[in-house]
């Protein structure tokens, strides 16, 4: 007899206990600030949509890359980081569902996901609230500034 290889086919796991939560900043410069970085340069709240002291941006897509903290919020077997939409509102009340370009859990068990999203072009300059919906279930609200 020959050992066969292990196979996940048909294995589920059961959704986190209750929607996700997305992790505020503490003492923020304003009210319900999400902690959130640009991936690229580390720097934190207030974004552009293209950063020009971004050295690294593609030239084909040069938009910024927002990265926010989210707690009970795990992808299930096979799903891709695009099952997870962040919803921004922006300053003017407009709406963009944006896929989430890489979802990945924070070692150490506190069950926290590092969330990379891409922020749309035509965002504008101002308060944006922010939502993550997963698995059906919507986050709680938090803020990113957006400056032209």
């Amino acid at each position: 007899m020959f050992p066969s290889g292990t196979s996940l086919a048909g294995f589920e796991t059961t959704a986190p206990n209750g929607p996700p939560v997305v992790f505020l900043a503490q003492n923020p410069p304003a009210p319900n600030l999400l902690a959130a970085f640009d991936s690229v340069l580390q720097t934190t709240d207030p974004f552009l949509v293209v950063n020009p002291a971004n050295p690294l941006k593609n030239p084909n897509d040069p938009n910024t890359r927002v990265v926010i903290f989210v707690l009970s919020l795990e992808l299930f077997l096979g799903e891709t980081p695009a099952a997870v939409t962040i919803n921004l509102t922006d300053a003017n009340s407009g709406v963009h569902n944006v896929p989430a370009e890489d979802v990945r859990p924070i070692p150490g068990g506190l069950g926290f996901a590092q969330v990379t999203f891409r922020l749309p072009n035509n965002l504008p300059a101002g308060t944006c609230q922010v939502k993550v919906v997963a698995h059906n279930l919507t986050s709680n609200v938090g803020a990113i500034r957006i400056i032209q």
